[in-house]
């Protein structure tokens, strides 16, 4: 049991994002342990880790570590340590995407100057290789737009990595993960308007325009829950509802919808999930 983190720690190196959804069924398969004592359970993650870094304390592996321990190891452990305190998955989520998220920030605080540089290289040799993909004013428009909200993108595809590895988890345990009663903590919209102030500080717009983005992953997830389950009502067919929502997430409009939903659910309670407010 104990070889399992070892080497998921070695993995995290590597691809955190791999890791990150291994590591949560390992903790819902050792699930009573996990909870008695985390550190104990998945301690042993860190070690590989702490060896590189001391072998090699260059900018590149810094990177590799840190998103290793911080993103994978550390965020399976507040998982733990939230899912033990507040006896609630979806509240025990919310407090581990918070941790994401916040690192993916001081990620970009503290290593922006050397990922930007490391992005404008990797599209250097995606355009030397593939000139034909950048060709057009549609593309080079999408390139600079990634190129700016890339702090974000990295925070949501680890957000999804932490998301499968959460409904992984529960299969694990043995309990069916049911989309149309997800439901984050209602304290989480106040994440959110915690940060509206940044907007108005000279200098900080994008970094606010990314932690907006990553921090509507939340919501737009709990946005797909409430579709799921009024279209359970008008429509019987599984696979027909299924196919309305591929449909509907086709159309790249319909996000900021469906966000918008999440966080009137967050609010209002919509799906009545929760009498007298979503409060855990």
């Amino acid at each position: 049991m104990f070889l399992i983190p070892l080497v998921l720690g070695a993995l995290a190196i590597i691809n955190p994002f791999i890791s990150l959804i291994l590591i949560m069924m390992f903790i819902g398969k050792t699930i009573e342990f996990s909870l008695i004592s985390p550190i104990r359970a998945i301690g042993i993650f860190f070690v590989i880790p702490l060896i590189v870094i001391m072998l090699d304390s260059s900018m590149s592996t810094t990177v590799l570590v840190t998103d290793g321990v911080i993103g994978v190891g550390f965020t399976a452990v507040v998982y733990l340590i939230a899912l033990r305190g507040l006896h609630n998955m979806c509240s025990a989520f919310s407090v581990a995407a918070v941790l994401i998220v916040v690192y993916g920030i001081c990620r970009y605080y503290f290593f922006g100057d050397y990922l930007a540089l490391a992005n404008e290289r990797a599209f250097s040799e995606v355009q030397s290789s593939l000139p034909q993909l950048f060709d057009g004013d549609i593309m080079q428009k999408s390139i600079s737009l990634i190129k700016a909200i890339w702090p974000a993108v990295w925070i949501v595809s680890h957000l999804m990595a932490l998301f499968i590895g959460f409904i992984l988890f529960q299969r694990q345990m043995g309990l069916r993960f049911n989309w149309q009663e997800l439901a984050f903590p209602k304290y989480y919209v106040l994440l959110i308007i915690a940060i509206l102030p940044l907007y108005l500080v000279p200098g900080m717009q994008m970094l606010f325009i990314n932690a907006m983005l990553a921090l509507c992953f939340l919501p737009f997830i709990q946005g797909i829950g409430v579709m799921l389950h009024k279209l359970s009502k008008l429509i019987a067919n599984k696979m027909l509802r299924a196919a309305l929502l591929v449909l509907i997430l086709l159309n790249t409009v319909s996000y900021l919808l469906i966000t918008l939903l999440g966080f009137a659910d967050l609010w209002l309670d919509l799906r009545k999930l929760h009498p007298g407010g979503n409060l855990t």
